[in-house]
């Protein structure tokens, strides 16, 4: 009986005890800029005198040119004009930034004709997680987000806006490919980086920019980069 009573009394507290607190959109938007730069890779190289030069030499600076987007535990995806050029393939992780460091990588595969390139890092990098897609079709007028690394200022978070989708678009080198155009602050450095849409899914890769209309860029579109890496 006296349990009985305890549990009615204690009812009324159950009932109307207060709810968590919703997050407010500007944590959800600090979450997904967290989730997303840890998704991100930045491809570094060295220079000396204009010219690359070996990792680390003396004299020379160390810069991001690229970006990417894991795909997996060792792999990411990024442009394939990014590893061209690069004798020495080096990339950091946001972890690897704060403590100086850079790993090895090599190139697993590439698509010259859509702009894509497979990269996989030589062991094994610090826990991230991995970019999922998108699960539905971007439209113009969608936000979307980014971090790249623009004129090397790496891990810039950005946002842009579909503009329209261009079905079979000659890209900067005269290939057609599906394209994402999008408005927005997307520059050099931020090539091979990912575009994501309000739920953090990969809607596409940034291949390049118009030198004819302001921050008017265009992505590689989702459904072309998952056949790319093989994800179902």
């Amino acid at each position: 009986m006296r349990s009985l009573v305890f549990l009615l009394a204690l009812l009324p507290m159950l009932c109307c005890a207060p709810k968590p607190l919703a997050e407010s959109p500007a944590q959800q938007r600090a979450a997904l800029v967290e989730r997303l730069e840890l998704e991100t890779v930045a491809m570094v190289h060295w220079v000396m005198n204009g010219e690359l030069a070996p990792v680390n030499a003396p004299g020379s600076t160390k810069s991001a040119y690229c970006a990417g987007v894991w795909v997996s535990r060792t792999d990411f995806v990024t442009a394939a004009h990014c590893p061209e050029g690069e004798v020495y393939l080096m990339v950091q992780t946001r972890d690897d930034e704060v403590a100086d460091t850079w790993r090895a990588a090599k190139l697993v595969s590439i698509r010259p004709l859509q702009d894509l390139a497979l990269v996989r890092l030589n062991g094994t990098p610090p826990p991230h997680p991995v970019a999922t897609f998108a699960r539905r079709a971007p439209r113009p007028g969608d936000p979307l987000h980014f971090v790249g690394h623009v004129v090397g200022q790496t891990w810039t978070y950005g946002q842009a806006f579909v503009s329209a989708f261009r079905a079979q678009r000659p890209d900067a080198d005269g290939d057609p490919v599906d394209t994402l155009q999008v408005s927005g602050p997307i520059w050099n450095g931020d090539s091979g980086g990912g575009a994501f849409d309000e739920d953090g899914g990969l809607v596409g890769i940034m291949s390049y920019v118009s030198h004819e209309a302001p921050l008017l860029g265009y992505l590689i579109y989702r459904d072309v980069v998952r056949k790319f890496v093989g994800a179902k």
